[in-house]
């Protein structure tokens, strides 16, 4: 029962004093080991517990080894806990030891760092008695931040939820201080499920059982935890319940609390796509986004609102200030994801272009114009599933297409326009026999295609490309009177367009035909 802080203070000034940590390293380690084995050993200990801290914790884990970092995180957690169980206010230590604490914190959420970095600051949490700035700097740390080390953010939640004597005194936040805990825990259990590969982790398991139970989370999907991908699972859920919604009062409690989780996910995918480290975590990013993009448009973009999470998410996914350049090229992994999941984002922004808004309209022309000659030769890419499925981004796509590719009346074919042909190519070949697709072809493509073939040089390979569309058109099962009405529509459109001033085109176009 010996107050020890009258020995420790010539000892724990030494260390704040020391300037070079390499040299005196050997001081450290036995300082920290003979501190750990007294607070173990003794089971009273009379002294004021903010001695044994100092500035010399920041220092020291900036310049010490790995291993060493560990050993001083073990003793504070050891010191902790004992702090803990006496019966004082322990705010002034608790606010100590998070300032000395933390920039090392949240230099190691941004990289690789040990887990033990979640315990210690939970174990922070855990001498609350009220709602503390420090409180509340830690779990905005953790779960409204956008670390990349989602190891240790996916821990601290996961020791967060079974915290019983803490969680009502975050659940009581004073209103206006910060998100509230279930909005917390829920974005932070969708950064966790969308940026970890392994969805069957166990704490990530535990956090989506946790989930699962939340009020508004139970009244769309209960069934998340048994589900294959739970993220997707509740995606597609909330999708569905969303459109079945027929009040509109639900609809936009659904949407403002929907737009609330996904607040921010610009900021969480931006260091993982900018960095390329995790070529699986990429895909998954750009996969899941794509089904928020694709599902739920409404939730994510706001016309006229300025810096909305869409906005964010085509800025760092697709359309960044490089992207821009002639002499921009994505890497092999990003093109591979993207032509596999570019579908979703032009049939989300087809839903928003419902809207007549210039902004989506700019976002699709810029989308195709820059990554259609990437991906239309790849064997995943996935454009022509726009065109297959739906009217409405199949018109949207085609039409953007022509009008980035295939100007009318241009004097020479744009420099990917045999990639623009050969797509078309691609949609007749592959649905020959819908004639739904053909004629959504004839309607927006025939004249631009018809262009091509009459301005284009006989050499040119883009006229005879052209040439294969028109086949390709006119050969399809689907060809009957309504086709060969609307063909002959367009051609009557083209004689009105050229006749007068080029009458050679229309005629050797005619010939082109006839052959």
């Amino acid at each position: 029962g010996q107050d020890f802080t009258a020995f420790l203070s010539p000892v724990t000034s030494t260390l704040d004093s020391t300037s070079n940590i390499q040299e005196a390293v050997a001081l450290f380690r036995t300082y920290l080991d003979g501190l750990k084995d007294i607070i173990e050993c003794s089971p009273c200990l009379r002294m004021d517990y903010n001695i044994l801290i100092g500035n010399w914790i920041p220092k020291y884990l900036t310049e010490c080894s790995q291993n060493d970092a560990n050993r001083l995180l073990d003793t504070l957690q050891v010191l902790i806990s004992r702090v803990q169980k006496q019966p004082l206010e322990h705010t002034k230590f608790q606010s100590s030891i998070w300032q000395y604490l933390s920039p090392y914190v949240k230099l190691k959420i941004g990289e690789e760092g040990p887990l033990q970095l979640a315990d210690v600051s939970l174990s922070l949490c855990q001498l609350s008695y009220t709602y503390s700035d420090t409180l509340k700097d830690i779990i905005q740390l953790f779960l409204n931040n956008n670390s990349t080390n989602i190891g240790l953010v996916r821990r601290f939640l996961w020791l967060l939820i079974q915290q019983n004597d803490l969680m009502p005194l975050l659940e009581n936040v004073p209103s206006g201080s910060a998100e509230p805990l279930e909005i917390l825990i829920v974005k932070g259990w969708i950064r966790c499920s969308l940026l970890s590969v392994d969805s069957k982790n166990s704490e990530l398991s535990r956090i989506t059982n946790y989930v699962a139970y939340l009020p508004f989370i139970a009244d769309i999907c209960m069934d998340l935890p048994s589900s294959n991908d739970p993220l997707i699972h509740f995606i597609v859920t909330t999708s569905n319940k969303f459109k079945a919604a027929k009040d509109i009062m639900e609809r936009g409690s659904l949407r403002q609390r929907m737009s609330r989780y996904l607040t921010g996910m610009d900021k969480w995918v931006e260091p993982f796509i900018r960095q390329g480290k995790s070529p699986a975590i990429v895909a998954r990013i750009y996969h899941i986004v794509g089904l928020v993009v694709s599902l739920m448009p409404s939730f994510v973009y706001v016309k006229s609102r300025p810096n909305t999470v869409l906005k964010g998410l085509l800025d760092v996914m697709f359309l960044p200030l490089s992207a821009y350049k002639p002499d921009f090229e994505p890497s092999p992994d990003i093109k591979t994801v993207i032509a596999a999941n570019i579908h979703l984002y032009i049939k989300g922004l087809a839903d928003l272009g419902m809207m007549h808004d210039a902004y989506i309209d700019r976002c699709t022309e810029d989308l195709v114009r820059i990554y259609l000659p990437w991906v239309s030769g790849s064997s995943r890419c996935s454009l022509h599933e726009c065109v297959e499925r739906e009217d409405r981004s199949a018109r949207l796509l085609l039409t953007t297409v022509c009008s980035a590719f295939l100007k009318r009346k241009a004097p020479s074919p744009h420099p990917n326009c045999s990639q623009a042909l050969r797509f078309l190519c691609l949609i007749a070949k592959r649905n020959s026999k819908e004639h739904r697709v053909i004629s959504q072809l004839v309607d927006t493509c025939f004249e631009h295609v018809c262009d091509v073939i009459m301005f284009c040089d006989d050499f040119h390979p883009c006229k005879n490309i052209a040439k294969e569309v028109l086949v390709l058109i006119f050969e399809s099962s689907s060809f009957g009177d309504e086709i060969s009405e609307k063909i002959m529509e367009k051609f009557g459109n083209l004689c009105r367009d050229y006749l007068p001033f080029l009458p050679g085109k229309p005629f050797s176009l005619f010939h082109t035909v006839l052959q």
